[in-house]
């Protein structure tokens, strides 16, 4: 054996002889109940916290505003009152074009997002899991592709497809 193995064998030896002796050392010197525990004013800090937490009513006003915020939301909260979606647009593009053909185009799909096996679709600038109502009614996400969506009608076999609608965020044709 080289002298690097030999001094790494003998602290690994001295280290698990240091271990045993610890192990089976008797733990009545350890603790023998004259000293005050030092637990004892955590435990009564912890007792105090928990009387003001069920007296609290703030607590019951946070879990409503969490769990309002994990729903769907009708608006971005991030936008001022007023102004457009980012992808308006996109939409306004589509609705322009729509205009001109003197035809109503009611769904715009201007996004497509995978994560593992989850796939989103962006419509009308709100994203869309498959099987969601997109107006409430009677519309949902049928099928979510990345070049196309797919809405079905409730009550019908019916199916709208939408392509993807690339646009240029410039404004240009």
């Amino acid at each position: 054996m080289s002298l690097r193995e030999i001094i790494i064998v003998s602290i690994m030896l001295l280290t698990m002889l240091l271990g045993g002796y610890l192990h089976f050392l008797p733990q009545t010197a350890v603790n023998t109940g004259s000293e005050p525990s030092t637990a004892t004013p955590a435990l009564g800090y912890a007792k105090e916290i928990a009387s003001k937490f069920e007296k609290d009513t703030s607590l019951s006003k946070e879990l409503f505003v969490i769990r309002k915020a994990e729903g769907r939301w009708d608006r971005d909260p991030y936008m001022a009152a007023g102004e457009a979606p980012s992808d308006s647009q996109a939409m306004n593009h589509v609705e322009r074009a729509a205009k001109d053909d003197g035809r109503q185009r009611e769904f715009v799909y201007t996004g497509f997002l995978q994560v593992g096996e989850k796939r989103l679709a962006v419509i009308n600038g709100i994203e869309y899991l498959p099987g969601e109502s997109i107006d409430g009614q009677r519309h949902f996400v049928r099928r979510i592709e990345p070049d196309r969506v797919e809405i079905g009608t409730i009550g019908t076999q019916a199916a709208i497809v939408i392509p993807l609608n690339d646009f240029d965020a410039s404004g240009g044709e």
